[in-house]
């Protein structure tokens, strides 16, 4: 772009603030502050839209089909953490309803159950769609044997598992899982992850790995994350869960 244009559209954003500057922001010591929102509707084809995101309080910005065209600095690929929950008591579910503006989204669960059984499926459920709208599927292997599983058409979709109270002394699962492309309105959602945990009352010849794959058929983008488990017991105390946001 020539100079004297980028000068131009430079002269007529800072017009711009100082003529919407009531409505947008106020002034304090010459400087600005800026209304935090949650994210917008997506701008129209062609366009991009520019606002200070409420859930990870940083400057964001959104392309027409919903994805991030913020800078990402460093040749991109950083995460950026949007939410942590450490869970003061137990609970049946866990909820991320600020997913502020990237390309992906990345949940990390270091958690344990409260179940009378050694463990337990963590479900996701997205913008709170608790119809049959749900694929999954997982590969796995519990010591020297492996096995596979699916469902189709179900409520919510397994995306790993946890340990729960049959299982030893202060054990917990790990879920590693990644949403990719979650806000965007062209393909059905989907995801793929990584998840442990010990499947009997001993850790000797009973750790379980597992690849899981989750579908929601839905284009919509997703705007809100619920976690829970399959047997309708609780997260315990202590148990973690931390999403990223990644372009």
């Amino acid at each position: 772009m020539n100079l004297w244009k980028k000068c131009s559209i430079l002269a007529a954003v800072v017009l711009l603030m100082f003529v919407w500057r009531p409505a947008l922001a106020t002034v304090v010591n010459a400087l600005y502050d800026f209304v935090q929102i949650s994210a917008p509707s997506n701008p129209a084809s062609g366009n991009s839209r520019v606002y200070v995101d409420s859930g990870t309080h940083k400057l964001s910005c959104l392309n027409s089909d919903g994805s991030s065209c913020a800078p990402t600095g460093g040749g991109g690929g950083a995460f950026t953490q949007i939410a942590r929950t450490v869970l003061g008591s137990p609970s049946a579910t866990v909820t991320f309803s600020s997913l502020g503006s990237f390309n992906h989204l990345q949940l990390v669960i270091n958690a344990a159950c409260s179940g009378a059984v050694t463990g337990d499926f963590v479900d996701l459920q997205a913008n709170g769609d608790a119809g049959s709208n749900y694929q999954w599927q997982y590969a796995g292997a519990l010591g020297g044997s492996s096995n596979t599983f699916h469902g189709s058409g179900t409520a919510t979709g397994h995306i790993g598992n946890v340990s729960c109270a049959s299982a030893p002394a202060n054990a917990q699962g790990i879920v590693n899982f990644t949403l990719e492309d979650y806000a965007t309105t062209t393909f059905s959602k989907q995801g793929t992850g990584t998840s442990g945990y010990v499947a009997d009352t001993v850790y000797t010849g009973n750790l379980f790995n597992a690849t899981f794959y989750w579908i929601w058929t839905s284009t919509s983008a997703i705007t809100s994350i619920v976690l829970s488990l399959t047997g309708g017991s609780n997260f315990i105390t202590g148990s973690t869960f931390t999403l990223y946001g990644l372009n």
